[in-house]
């Protein structure tokens, strides 16, 4: 009774943050797709799917969204590719180099933490700004060679505008790549707490995310990701967890309904 109580304390506190039209739309959506659990969320092993794709709009944000969730595709033997959209420059980290020298280094330590991870392949495109055209060419490429059954991406409600663009990157997306559609995708959490259907234990795993989020020596010198992403999973094991352990939290949708989700969104 009195943790169901300091829950709902903590949902008043929280809900107001969102804006609330984002709230109804994903709530909406949830209903009407039927993906809307009696508890609001499920827990899974993980996504299914052999052949998994993450989109990154930046080094580092693979690892904070879902490194847990990715090592446990991993250990279960199935590929894991990620793309990563940008070089992640734009940093706040390491002022003082050079541009060149720091994306330079961003993509050593990306390749670093990959190898921690167990990524299959890490495919870089080397933009500053995710809306260079090339990029979209591709991704479609990539997923025409990867033919991926799940699809990681930054959730379309983060509050980091680049993130929000990968969502727009996608309907493009579904719309130029054969077979895209049949993928299942998977919005994953960074700056902003989204609204999940389905949550992933990662108590196991913990320590390789942490791992992984550390070798990006530059982003972490100008925000403590480490921490902060240690502490989401603690509060992401209230969902299914009891408190206890560590989760990460997603949405879950098949490409063609997550993709009527995004317009929506985008269109509010």
């Amino acid at each position: 009774m009195r943790r169901a109580l300091w829950i709902e304390q903590l949902r008043r506190r929280v809900l107001p943050m969102v804006p609330r039209k984002t709230l109804e739309t994903v709530r909406r959506w949830k209903h009407h797709s039927g993906l809307l659990h009696p508890t609001g969320c499920t827990l899974v092993e993980r996504p299914a799917g052999e052949r998994v794709l993450v989109l990154a709009a930046h080094p580092d944000d693979e690892v904070i969204g879902c490194g847990g969730t990715l090592r446990k595709h991993v250990l279960a033997g199935e590929s894991v590719v990620c793309v990563y959209l940008t070089d992640g420059a734009g940093t706040c980290g390491a002022p003082h180099l050079p541009e060149e020298e720091k994306r330079a280094l961003i993509e050593n330590q990306a390749r670093k933490a990959g190898a921690i991870i167990g990524l299959k392949r890490q495919i870089f495109c080397r933009e500053r700004f995710l809306s260079a055209a090339e990029i979209l060419d591709q991704v479609v490429r990539i997923c025409q060679e990867e033919k991926p059954e799940v699809l990681y991406l930054p959730f379309v409600t983060d509050s980091h505008v680049e993130h929000i663009e990968v969502n727009r990157l996608l309907l493009r997306l579904l719309e130029s790549a054969a077979g895209a559609s049949r993928t299942t995708c998977v919005g994953y959490e960074i700056w902003s707490p989204l609204s999940p259907n389905r949550s992933v234990d990662i108590s196991g795993t913990l320590a390789v995310k942490q791992q992984a989020i550390g070798a990006y020596r530059v982003a972490g010198d100008a925000v403590d990701y480490v921490h902060a992403s240690t502490g989401l999973a603690a509060y992401r094991a209230l969902l299914n967890l009891s408190g206890k352990g560590y989760a990460e939290a997603f949405f879950v949708a098949p490409a063609a309904e997550y993709g009527a989700l995004v317009r929506s969104v985008l269109a509010g």
